[in-house]
């Protein structure tokens, strides 16, 4: 067996120690195209078998394609695989990538994954409104289905949405600032300048005109 089918066959007995000894004898993680280590890694869904891949090489392919057009985020959506799920997480997935069909993590989940994970999504980041395939979201997906499942992952789009829409939208862009807190340190620097300026600028202070005397030498 070569070292690549080596390496699949210990990640598929959940092996961490075969796993490494592959990868030390020269086994590469992105050496098969159809489905890669990492892929099938996150599909198992055995966080020490992910952890025993290098890391190096694994936050380089954290949001690669496989042949099915998923991410390794997404095998772990598609499984339940939660535990692997947050390792690629830590790890650096982008929990809104996309395949090349528009798919995303939290779209694979709406359509067939479980509230758990829908909730562990969300709370990383993903995005129950951003459009995808046919400009469905994932809310659009997660209300096609209608099963008990389908309409729990529907309320806990609905109130993500809900919260992201209800964020103050008042900060600026470059400071970070709230728009009260901007408007106070806009009042804070004019009062500086007014003290520095003595009451006001140059331009706008007047001196009160001497009344002309007739009559007097």
């Amino acid at each position: 067996m070569d070292l690549q089918g080596r390496l699949l066959d210990a990640i598929k007995a959940k092996d961490p120690k075969r796993v490494r000894a592959a990868i030390a004898a020269g086994a590469d993680l992105a050496a098969d195209a159809k489905k890669s280590p990492l892929h099938a890694a996150a599909e198992i869904g055995d966080v020490e078998v992910i952890e025993a891949l290098p890391t190096a090489a694994v936050r380089k392919l954290i949001d690669s394609l496989d042949s099915m057009d998923r991410t390794p985020l997404m095998c772990a959506a598609q499984k339940d695989r939660l535990e692997a799920a947050q390792a690629l997480i830590e790890l650096g997935a982008d929990v809104n990538a996309k395949s090349s069909t528009g798919d995303t993590a939290l779209r694979v989940t709406a359509a067939e994954g479980t509230p758990e994970m829908a909730r562990l999504l969300l709370a990383a980041g993903a995005d129950p409104l951003l459009p995808g395939r046919l400009l469905l979201t994932p809310l659009d997906r997660a209300r096609e289905r209608r099963t008990p499942e389908g309409r729990m992952i529907t309320a806990l789009f609905i109130r993500a949405g809900e919260a992201k829409n209800a964020r103050p939208a008042g900060k600026t862009a470059k400071s970070g600032k709230t728009g009260a807190s901007a408007a106070r340190s806009r009042a804070t620097k004019a009062k500086s300048a007014k003290a520095r300026g003595g009451g006001g600028s140059k331009g706008n202070s007047k001196r009160p005109r001497r009344r002309p005397q007739f009559g007097v030498k």
